[in-house]
């Protein structure tokens, strides 16, 4: 990839993550450490009553054209309180609440495939 081709992304203001880079221009900017060349997760607070398939595709289409980014809802006062308690504890309040496992047990802790 040329160097002019590379700064016209960077001139509209996109980040680094829309450009297709091969494996070459990929060790070439290695280097500068750039944010917008790392995958984003745009992370959503439910609220308690609130269900997360709504809000995803509610918010989806707003970060659907901006590569590498994924989409999760939680309600994270709910993650919070399971964290304070001792797993045996967490296991039981889930289970009241009729839930198999909390939400960041289920949410990928580094994605393998971020949707482009």
């Amino acid at each position: 990839m040329s160097c002019s081709a590379t700064a016209r992304p960077w001139r509209a203001a996109k980040p680094a993550r829309s450009i297709a880079l091969d494996t070459d221009d990929l060790k070439a900017i290695a280097s500068f450490g750039f944010l917008t060349l790392k995958p984003t997760l745009v992370v959503l607070n439910l609220a308690d009553d609130q269900s997360a398939d709504g809000v995803v595709s509610a918010v989806a289409p707003l970060v659907r054209e901006t590569p590498h980014t994924a989409v999760i809802a939680l309600p994270a006062k709910l993650e919070m309180e399971l964290s304070e308690l001792s797993p045996e504890d967490a296991a039981e309040f889930l289970q009241a609440l009729g839930v198999s496992s909390s939400e960041l047990d289920r949410s990928p802790r580094k994605p393998t495939a971020w949707p482009s």
